[in-house]
């Protein structure tokens, strides 16, 4: 509730600053109420010094006489989202259209490369609206056969605006750049003449595929998530930054001042308050929460237009924006609050952007400095990227080469607010995410990817704006467990997040990672997901997955996919290396895709819910007939000369193995028409199991001659994996002692490590014991007492009989758990590496998270030491 109360009592001083610029004196060059005298240019550090380069891009404009370049200049609102007609288009919004001068009446599809309006596709039909000027403007449309409203015309004026805008700003940093009043002279014409014009661009609404809406006058009530606009088809970019930015440059020219008197145009009535601030005001009305990953771009607007006009008002406003954005919309260990590597980089560079923006001309001892926790979010961007460069693919990413400088030093981390940990280093890298579902996210709880040998050998699609978007947030399009057919549940009071159990990367040959994440499978008693990364004396690495769950499920899907960026080779042996041949089999019965049917675009969600839907998307599909005396069968994917191999332990309750493909989008450019290329999955199923079904597999990345030789399930929870020199036993929760090699063990988690003679050469123990040899003490669970500080805690009771490296706060009443790596331990002062997020007082009952979400956490707040013994 006291949320809320500070997100409206926000909202109305925006709108408060919002009247404020009405009143106030705007003239740049005047002292007055929230207004400061501006020396131009104010970010000349802006300014590209490539006068060659500047030239070319502005040749069409030079040789335009000013009338011309004036008659071809926007004089309404534009249309992004034209839709291209022409069916089957692999345009995937409809907004990927070229225009140029030489054509000024023509607007070019980028796909189908088709023009419109065209003589097949006129513009027949028009629709009046009521500018804010008062004048009536008229749009006109070309009606498609299925009533879908064509804006062509529209379409055409609103690349006009961003294509003068670029040219516009390209001609004032010549101007800066040579002093040559010619320069400023173009820009002035085009400056000018959209300033005059810019009270006659109505207010629209506009998305993909949806309908355009209209607004007679100033819209009373803006639309939710500022989807109102007028410059821009978002009202977040509804500041004409890069005409405010060519005001900036050209302000104290000859040309300008000239051109304006000349049309007896009022610089300050029509380009300072009735284009510049009037769009500031526009987008200050929206009545709504601020706080979101497009937000910074609005204050980025409001920055430039506040430096440049010196409107005080404007850049308080930012400034009290981003404090609050800090604390109110980032999780306490850096990361935004959506689980995406490209929502976290836009949010967190605009912001830096920002900064920088208000830095500009003034001086030192004013100077904003970046705040720390902004700092630590940067810090994640140069962390989260694959060894190739691409950033981690969690969520809504874009899986493009990023601006980033990887970090040096790729060792294992753990990200534990936003729910991601990568164990490795160097060259390979086991990723695992157990995110909230806060948005731009995918049903991927618990899900893996596995970049090794140069490639992702185990892939997750990430983003697209295709229409393959839709299965690609589903969860048998990622490596994890489907459980009858849907997507897992993710609306429960954590919003899907995983809770994490362990982690431990302190031994550089055994590395080990377990999060249970229940509350995605709601009719399961657990659901629950632990990988150890083993790296052996040669180098050569492997990962053993023990995916647990509980009954109550009738089907069980465990999946993992291959490479999405290049063709794979697919096949499958048995254990004595024999091949075996895959015979064609549907993975679901026919009559459950019988109203299947893909979506035509990105925007259509009616379906991606529906038990079955990804499944509709997987052809090709085969079943792998094996022995069931066979210990185990191996599936490989190669390419570019490595392979990774998938060994499928048989003993026990073994699966069904399928072999499939499914569609990749990673070479279609965002085309549509483009998505020819197939990534091969394999999916292991199990059917009404009798026991809580357990999933192992042994993950083997290699470059043709793979070092594992052998896999064997002893137990559900028990592999032993023969690498030829030596011979690796993994278990996990093994409460019962069992034999191994003559050794009694039993525990949490164990590694035991022999060579040929059965000697036990290495060993990797959690909360286990082999008797006689090592015991590393079981785990001990204290109430905290308080928090002190951002990284310290207090606990009650004695202090633990081991130091332990990492620990696990939980909150019994909520669910919520946070994982840690431990700084230091004194007595019972405890302090962990990095933001522990929570707070706590002295003998009170409730706790909370200090950033988002701010949740209350009721009741005890407890930790756990979980100690390790290795050699």
């Amino acid at each position: 509730m006291l949320k809320k109360l500070v997100i409206v009592l926000f909202c109305q001083s925006l709108l408060l600053q919002a009247e404020t610029l009405n009143q106030s004196e705007t003239h740049p060059d005047r002292q007055s109420s929230g207004v400061s005298a501006v020396h131009h240019p104010v970010f000349k550090k802006w300014v590209k010094n490539d006068i060659n380069n500047l030239k070319k891009q502005v040749a069409p404009v030079m040789k335009m006489t000013d009338s011309r370049l004036s008659e071809l200049l926007p004089r309404q609102s534009g249309i992004f989202f034209v839709i291209c007609p022409t069916p089957g288009c692999g345009n995937p919004q409809g907004s990927a259209f070229d225009w140029t001068p030489e054509k000024p009446s023509i607007l070019t599809c980028k796909f189908c490369r088709n023009h419109y309006p065209s003589v097949s596709h006129p513009e027949q039909h028009t629709i009046r609206v009521t500018a804010p000027s008062g004048k009536e403007i008229t749009y006109s449309y070309y009606l498609a056969p299925n009533g879908r409203k064509h804006y062509f015309s529209a379409g055409i004026e609103y690349r006009k605006a961003q294509y003068f805008s670029d040219k516009a700003y390209q001609l004032a940093q010549l101007y800066y750049l040579t002093g040559d009043e010619i320069y400023a002279q173009k820009a002035a014409v085009i400056l000018c003449g959209i300033a005059e014009h810019y009270p006659d661009f109505a207010y629209k609404h506009e998305f993909p595929y949806k309908a355009t809406q209209w607004y007679n006058g100033t819209p009373s009530k803006m639309l939710p998530h500022f989807r109102t606009s007028r410059w821009s088809w978002w009202g977040f970019m509804d500041v004409p930054s890069q005409l405010i930015l060519t005001y900036d440059l050209i302000a104290d020219s000859q040309s300008l001042r000239q051109y304006a008197k000349t049309k007896k145009i009022d610089l300050k009535k029509v380009v300072i308050d009735g284009f510049f601030l009037e769009a500031c005001r526009g987008i200050l009305r929206n009545p709504e929460k601020p706080f979101q990953n497009m937000t910074p771009t609005f204050w980025n607007g409001l920055a430039i237009a506040g430096k440049v006009t010196g409107n005080q008002i404007l850049l308080n406003a930012v400034q009290k924006g981003i404090e609050n954005c800090l604390t109110d919309d980032f999780l306490f260990d850096g990361f935004w609050q959506e689980p995406s590597y490209s929502y976290h980089q836009q949010v967190v560079r605009r912001l830096e952007h920002i900064i920088n923006c208000m830095n500009e001309n003034s001086k030192q001892e004013d100077h904003l400095k970046a705040p720390f926790h902004l700092t630590a979010a940067a810090k994640l961007l140069n962390q989260m990227v694959y060894p190739d460069g691409r950033p981690v693919p969690m969520g809504d990413t874009w899986m493009i080469h990023t601006p980033e400088k990887a970090a040096g030093k790729r060792s294992s981390y753990l990200i534990p607010s936003v729910g991601y940990a990568m164990l490795g280093s160097g060259a390979t890298q086991l990723h695992m995410a157990f995110t909230s579902k806060t948005g731009h996210h995918h049903y991927d709880t618990l899900g893996i990817t596995f970049y090794s040998h140069g490639r992702e050998m185990l892939s997750d699609m990430g983003y697209t704006h295709t229409k393959m978007y839709q299965f690609n947030l589903t969860t048998p399009a990622h490596n994890m467990v489907c459980v009858d057919f849907a997507n897992h549940y993710f609306r429960d009071r954590q919003k899907g997040k995983g809770s994490i159990e362990y982690m431990d990367t302190a031994n550089p040959r055994v590395q080990i990672i377990a999060v249970n994440a229940p509350n995605t499978q709601p009719g399961l008693t657990h659901n629950r997901r632990t990988l150890f990364l083993i790296r052996n004396g040669k180098g050569e690495t492997y990962a053993a997955d023990f995916y647990e769950l509980g009954k109550g499920g009738r089907n069980y899907d465990y999946f993992l996919h291959g490479d999405a960026d290049h063709e794979e080779q697919f096949h499958a042996y048995d254990a004595a290396g024999n091949p075996l041949l895959p015979v064609p089999h549907p993975i679901v019965e026919a009559k459950y895709l019988k109203t299947w049917k893909a979506p035509a675009n990105n925007k259509d969600f009616s379906q991606v819910n529906n038990p079955y839907f990804a499944y509709g998307y997987m052809t090709d599909t085969e079943i792998i007939p094996y022995k069931p005396e066979s210990a185990f069968l191996r599936t490989d994917f190669s390419a570019e000369s490595s392979t990774c191999s998938i060994y499928i332990p048989l003993s026990g309750a073994a699966p069904a193995v399928f072999h499939g493909r499914t569609p990749s989008i990673r070479k279609a450019k965002e085309n549509n028409r483009n998505i020819r290329d197939f990534r091969q999955f394999i999916c292991l199923r199990l059917n009404d199991p009798v026991d809580n079904p357990v999933f192992s597999t042994v993950i083997h990345p290699h470059q043709g001659n793979p070092a594992v030789r052998a896999v064997e399930r002893l137990q559900a929870n028990l592999l032993k994996i023969n690498t030829g020199d030596r011979t690796d036993y993994l278990f996990i929760h093994q409460k019962i002692p069992l034999r191994l090699n003559g050794y009694t063990v039993s525990g949490r988690y164990g590694y035991l490590s022999f060579d040929k003679t059965e000697k036990l050469v290495n060993y990797h123990l959690v909360n286990a014991k082999i008797e006689g040899v090592a015991d590393s003490g079981s785990p001990e669970t204290r109430d905290i007492q308080e928090t002190s500080g951002v990284s310290t805690l207090i606990f009650k009771g004695n202090t633990v009989s081991s130091p332990a490296p990492f620990i696990k706060i939980f909150n019994p009443e909520t669910g919520i758990a946070c994982g840690y790596f431990v700084q230091s331990l004194y007595d019972r002062t405890l302090t962990v590496k990095g933001n522990l997020g929570i707070r706590k007082k002295r003998n009170e009952d409730n706790s909370a998270l200090s950033y988002f979400p701010h949740t209350k956490m009721p009741g005890k707040l407890q930790i756990t030491f979980s100690q390790h013994v290795f050699r």
